[in-house]
């Protein structure tokens, strides 16, 4: 899905060029670059759709088929007011590289989910992208209810994978463990603390009791 994103950008930075070389009005490069965001708001839909159809055949040891999962239709003016936001940015052309790969990455999370609801998905899990923050990276391997929806950031390529039950058991057992493994790491270093405040009151004491005698 980051290929089909930086394949939207490289469409509009192509019409841009065309827009400053003086061979577009502003008009018409806003209304062919609102076109190359939908088209690829399809291929996104697509991709989403055979992309949950051929992990679940991965899982499930049967042929899931795609199930037609439709890209959105947002308003046009929706898409015109991206692209002329970006241009009346200080830094246009990095605007509209930002704006064209979050359009395609936004649909292609949005069709992803539609198409776990659609198999009747219970579960699913965060698949971090090539180079994915930190905060994505921590995330990575929670299985979450399917109504959960998925956090994501400006320039987020993560995706869900469909999480069969015994991984979200799986998952949970593990984060069962690792909290009783925190508290009693807790426990431990609140008893040495305490073992040492003690040890440091004897010697005092007898230090005082020493120098009292």
């Amino acid at each position: 899905m980051a290929t089909l994103a930086q394949s939207t950008s490289e469409s509009v930075q192509a019409l841009y060029d065309r827009y400053l070389a003086g061979e577009l009005t502003e008009e018409l490069f806003v209304e062919l670059a609102t076109t190359a965001l939908t088209v690829n708001d399809h291929r996104a839909a697509t991709l989403a759709d055979v992309g949950v159809a051929a992990i679940l055949t991965a899982q499930l040891g049967a042929v899931a088929l795609p199930v037609g999962v439709p890209a959105p239709s947002p308003p046009k003016s929706l898409l015109h007011n991206l692209i002329r936001e970006a241009l009346d940015d200080v830094d246009p052309r990095t605007k509209l590289d930002t704006a064209a790969r979050g359009r395609t990455l936004e649909t292609a999370r949005e069709c992803y989910a539609s198409g776990l609801h659609r198999h009747e998905v219970k579960f699913w899990k965060r698949v971090p992208n090539s180079g994915a923050c930190p905060a994505c990276q921590n995330l990575a391997g929670t299985v979450l209810p399917i109504d959960t929806p998925m956090w994501h950031h400006t320039g987020c390529a993560c995706t869900q994978q469909p999480a069969t039950p015994t991984e979200k058991e799986n998952a949970d057992a593990q984060r069962s463990a690792a909290a009783r493994r925190a508290a009693a790491t807790r426990r431990a270093n609140r008893d040495r603390d305490r073992d040492a405040r003690d040890t440091g009151t004897r010697r005092a004491n007898r230090e005082r009791a020493d120098a009292g005698a």
